[in-house]
């Protein structure tokens, strides 16, 4: 079946020829007889030639030519034995118009151009109808911003949770501790010379294994001047304080410190004394020395009276005796008393020059001294007797007599030391053949 292209409307359609063929053509055609040469080719050129065709040229017979009728062949017309030229007609032409392609310029104006409500991502969107050309897209777990309440970027809040991160007090994302370690910020030491995880103390105490310095802890650390002491602790103790410490045996003297201690028998006046070695820390300034001779036998308490010189061979001047009133002289006296007693001893015309002596008494800062005793003194013509005050070994005769003096209690002083350290009290009794003198309860007293 022959079938010719025809131009319509911008569109190659497949059509039957007879439905393009005029009536009069048509009519030639079908009527005339034609050889393979001038009519049937005359007709099919008279189409598909030169283009000129008119129902005398058809049913002439004679016209077209070879070449007519070759082009009529080349364009699909084909000679029958009677020279006849058959078309197709009906639903081809139809058929032929659905399935010939169409041009891209008609293809755009058929298609829907896009919106922002198409419900499709296209023209430039960054989500489905938002972004781009189109109002901005709403937050979302994939827009690369962190945003409603996220706690990362994408990740956290409303969105699946973060990957770990430094804070979040678990130990992941490579730490080798919790948050801290591989990205995190390192992890805290025993010897990052920061005091953090519970140390007391820089690198020292809470989970270390060193204690921290302390001023209690018997070692010379921190920065200390000693042990325990200067720089972040009390200060060190000295020997210029003013403070018994570090083993003194005294305030700043003593032990470590190269001062001895003041004592109260250091012969100084020192310490808050108001004596030397008296008064103030020691025992008060001066002393007291008494005697009754109550002892007996021995001279004193501590054997300490002493007498010299003899009236001879066999009789010592001063004794002790305890005769109750003796010659009736004496009644003061009690118990024990001194006596020298001439009438008795030189009956054998041998004279007596004699001393009894107190011991020798330490002054301890005295300044005076006074001298109390209880004495009958009897003479006949030439008896002498004295009290004799001897400090540091200079003597000074403070009393005298040589008259009668019967149950007297005397009191002598109060005499100067002058700074002696020691004093000590002598009764001189010199007479031959001249009667008594009794002494009893001395007391001798430094203030």
């Amino acid at each position: 079946m022959s079938r010719a292209w025809f131009r319509e409307s911008k569109r190659f359609l497949w059509l039957p020829i007879a439905a393009l063929v005029p009536v009069g053509f048509a009519s030639c055609a079908e009527g005339a007889s034609v050889d393979d040469s001038s009519p049937g080719t005359g007709a099919a050129g008279g189409f598909g030639g030169s283009g000129a065709s008119d129902a005398s040229h058809a049913s002439g017979g004679t016209s077209g030519s070879t070449t007519g009728g070759a082009a009529g062949a080349d364009s699909g017309g084909t000679s029958g034995s009677g020279g006849t030229i058959e078309i197709d007609s009906g639903d081809a032409a139809e058929d032929a118009l659905d399935d010939a392609p169409q041009e891209s310029g008609d293809s755009e104006a058929e298609a829907a151009a896009p919106t922002c409500n198409d419900g499709v991502q296209n023209q430039g969107e960054t989500g489905v109808d938002c972004g781009g050309p189109c109002p901005a897209c709403p937050p979302s777990c994939s827009d690369g911003v962190q945003n409603q309440g996220e706690t990362g970027v994408d990740c956290g809040g409303p969105c699946p949770p973060c990957a770990g991160t430094c804070v979040d007090g678990v130990q992941n994302q490579g730490e080798t501790g919790v948050d801290c370690g591989g990205p995190c910020p390192p992890c805290p030491t025993c010897t990052d010379g920061v005091q953090n995880q519970g140390e007391q103390g820089i690198d020292c105490g809470g989970p270390c294994p060193h204690a921290c310095p302390t001023c209690v802890d018997g070692v010379q650390n921190q920065g200390e001047i000693g042990v325990d002491c200067g720089g972040p602790c009390p200060p060190c103790p000295t020997c210029t304080d003013g403070v018994q410490n570090q083993g003194e045996q005294g305030i700043d003297c003593g032990g470590p410190c190269p001062n001895a201690c003041p004592t109260c028998h250091d012969g100084i006046q020192n310490q808050g004394e108001t004596g030397v070695d008296c008064g103030g820390p020691c025992a008060p300034c001066g002393f007291l020395h008494s005697e009754n001779f109550n002892a007996y036998p021995a001279w004193g308490p501590d054997g300490a009276y002493t007498v010299s010189g003899v009236c001879n061979s066999v009789l010592q001047g001063w004794a002790l005796d305890n005769a109750p009133n003796p010659h009736g002289w004496f009644s003061l006296g009690s118990g024990y008393y001194a006596i020298i007693d001439t009438d008795y001893i030189d009956y054998m015309g041998i004279g007596c020059d004699d001393y009894m002596m107190t011991p020798y008494l330490p002054t301890h800062g005295a300044t005076q001294v006074t001298i109390a005793f209880k004495t009958s003194f009897r003479t006949f013509t030439d008896t002498l007797g004295e009290v004799i005050l001897e400090r540091d070994g200079v003597r000074q005769v403070v009393w005298s007599r040589t008259s009668n003096l019967q149950n007297a209690s005397l009191s002598l002083g109060p005499f100067a030391v002058n700074g002696a350290s020691q004093v000590r009290v002598l009764w001189h009794y010199v007479g031959s053949y001249q009667y008594y003198w009794m002494v009893d309860d001395i007391v001798v007293q430094g203030s």
